[in-house]
Formats: C-alpha cells, sequence, structure tokens
C-alpha cells in the first residue's frame, strides 16, 4: 500500500499466500495509527519438499454473453461486428528447501494478457451536416469521427440525418509480475525472512477525456516491493519482531499521438513533441483528442521501520510498537499539454 495516495500497489496471486486477515476496528499496537481496515496476507512459507503448480484460466467471447450495446444488427438492419473479448490469466510457483529445516525458497510468477473493446457511444455530425462544412481544418478533425451507425436524434427512415455512433474502442491490458520469498531459520530462537515482488504493467484507457474510438492514453506501470524482518523469541512469553518494507511505483501517462500540425493546429513553442492533439470538445456532443494534462506520470517511495514487542502476561498479551516512515513522491507534469478546444 501507498500510504501517500491510499493506493494499492499489486495484487499477489493467490496461490503465493498461506491465508488473509482483515482487521476493521480494535487494531493491536503495530497498527495503531492506520484508519480503516487493514488486510494482512502472510505468503506461503517452510517446506521441505518442493512444491509447485502451474495454471492458466482462458476466457473468450465463446464463453461471454451477449454485450446488451453491441447489438448484432444496426438501425439499417446491416450486420454489426462483435466487440472482441479474451482475457488470460497464466503463472506458475515453485519453492522448497535449499537446505532441509534451515533455508527454504518459495518463487511466482503471473501474467495477464486482456483484449477487450469498450463499448462507447456519442453524438456524431449526420451525413447531411457533413455535407455542409467547408472549412479545410475542421473537415481534416472530422476524418478522426466514425460515421453515424444508430438513428440518435435523426429520423429512422433517413439514414443521412442518423447521428449517433455506438462501437467499440481497444482497451489492452499487459501485466507480468514475479515474486521471490526467501526464509531462514537461524536458530530456535531466531528466524529471518525476505520477501520481494517486481510488477510491470501496462495498459490503454481509451475512454480518458474520450467518447470517440481511437484516443485515451496509454498507461505505462512498474510496482517493486520488498520487506525483511526477523523474529527473536527472548521465553515463551517473550518476542520481538523487527521489520524493514521498501515500496515503490512508478507510472507515466502517455496521449495518442497525433501530429496537431496535420490538422493546421499550432502547438505553443518549446512544447514536448508528445503532447499529440489537443483535447477537442464539442459540447452536448463528442470529445477527442489527446487527454488534458499529458504526457504526466509520478513515482511514489515508501520506506518503513517497525518494531514490535510482544509480551504474554497470563492469559493477557500484551504488545508495544514503535514505527519510523518515510514516503516521496515526485509529479511529472507537461503544463504546455494541459490543452483543449471547445465548442
Amino acid at each position: 500500500m501507498i500510504p501517500c495516495r491510499n493506493q494499492l500497489t499489486f495484487q499477489p496471486p493467490i496461490d503465493t499466500l498461506a491465508e488473509y486477515k482483515i482487521d476493521n476496528s480494535t487494531f493491536p499496537a503495530q497498527y495503531g495509527r492506520n484508519s480503516g481496515a487493514i488486510v494482512n496476507w502472510p505468503p506461503a512459507r517452510d517446506s521441505n519438499e518442493f512444491h509447485g503448480e502451474a495454471f492458466d484460466f482462458l476466457r473468450t467471447m465463446l464463453s461471454t454473453p451477449a454485450n446488451f450495446f453491441n447489438p448484432i444488427f444496426n438501425a439499417s438492419g446491416a450486420f454489426q461486428p462483435q466487440f472482441p473479448f479474451k482475457r488470460n490469466d497464466f503463472g506458475a510457483t515453485f519453492g522448497g528447501p535449499i537446505k532441509k529445516n534451515k533455508l527454504f525458497f518459495f518463487l511466482a510468477y503471473e501474467g495477464i494478457r486482456q483484449n477487450q473493446a469498450v463499448t462507447i457511444s456519442s453524438t456524431v455530425p449526420s451525413a447531411t451536416q457533413l455535407a455542409a462544412v467547408t472549412s479545410t481544418a475542421v473537415q481534416q478533425l472530422l476524418t478522426l469521427v466514425p460515421a453515424a451507425n444508430q438513428v440518435g436524434s435523426g429520423t429512422a427512415t433517413d439514414p443521412n440525418t442518423f447521428n449517433l455512433f455506438v462501437g467499440g474502442t481497444a482497451a489492452h491490458v499487459g501485466i507480468n509480475q514475479g515474486s521471490a520469498d526467501i526464509d531462514f531459520v537461524i536458530s530456535d530462537r531466531d528466524r529471518v525472512h525476505g520477501y520481494f515482488v517486481y510488477q510491470r504493467d501496462l495498459r490503454q484507457e481509451p475512454t480518458q477525456n474520450a467518447n470517440l474510438p481511437g484516443f485515451g492514453d496509454t498507461r505505462d506501470g512498474k510496482r517493486s516491493l520488498m520487506t525483511v524482518s526477523e523474529d527473536h523469541v527472548f521465553s515463551s512469553k517473550l518476542t520481538n519482531t523487527v521489520r524493514l518494507g521498501y515500496n515503490r511505483i512508478h507510472l507515466f501517462f502517455t496521449p495518442t499521438q497525433l501530429d496537431p500540425t496535420a490538422f493546421d493546429i499550432n502547438m505553443p513553442a518549446g512544447g514536448p513533441g508528445a503532447v499529440g492533439l489537443p483535447n477537442i470538445l464539442v459540447t452536448g456532443a463528442m470529445s477527442f483528442g489527446g487527454p488534458v494534462g499529458e504526457p504526466q506520470g509520478r513515482g511514489d517511495t515508501t520506506v518503513v521501520l517497525n518494531d514490535t514487542l510482544s509480551w504474554l502476561r497470563g492469559a493477557t498479551p500484551l504488545r508495544s510498537a514503535a514505527k519510523s516512515a518515510a514516503a516521496t513522491t515526485t509529479t511529472w507534469l507537461s503544463t504546455s499539454a494541459a490543452s483543449a478546444i471547445q465548442t
């Protein structure tokens, strides 16, 4: 979790978890400064036998119900292609002893490939309205606007008045993540545990400031998390755990890149080339072009040191905890990209 953003860094493969626990009130001392719910998911560990598995989940259009917003026939009665959908979740885990009863490891990988089309709808110019356009610049921009395929507010018996477009736009997702878990039993009183995970996430957000296909942005994310902890047993009633954690997330948003000068639009001098076409908004109708304020990105880094002392006094468990945390956030924002044209 990124504390300064209250954002989950990554979702671990379910096969790497030993259990999970949710606390939503009366937190123990080590969570005393947190609000909301606390989710703990200790990783699977400690086995003197090698074990592992591989898995693959595939979902396609053949096993997906029909989309209400993607009818088989359009307003003219012609066949309308169905929006594609395919999701593939696959991976593997493997673990066991490096030295029996002493040193153990557990490795995991998970990949997700999702190819789908997001349903969008927008009011667009009718054939009659398009024929009335005389501006060369506007005519060039209108080549980016799909033709109406539904009646909208037009006349059902006159296709030249149709002014509603319903269709799909690509929203692909690709995720790769891997984790490594090391457990070292130093003695009956001391144990060291290390955990590291890295995730690469590349996805399209086609509806970011757009309701026409072919726009939005692409988001490239890199996430890493590491923890090292040491458990020490002083006696049967007194134990201590010290834990060092590191969390890093790096995101960058890149708009769909179209050359503004190809549409007779001059951008401010000195602006980055990746700005692309400004966002163009027709009030009450369509929105297309690059999202406002992009390209942009950010990096969040959090380091936490925590120490918890547990004492069993009779039948009553007592805990005392100390915590130190440091968080930094770096944001990149292209101010020259914060442009929009409203008509």
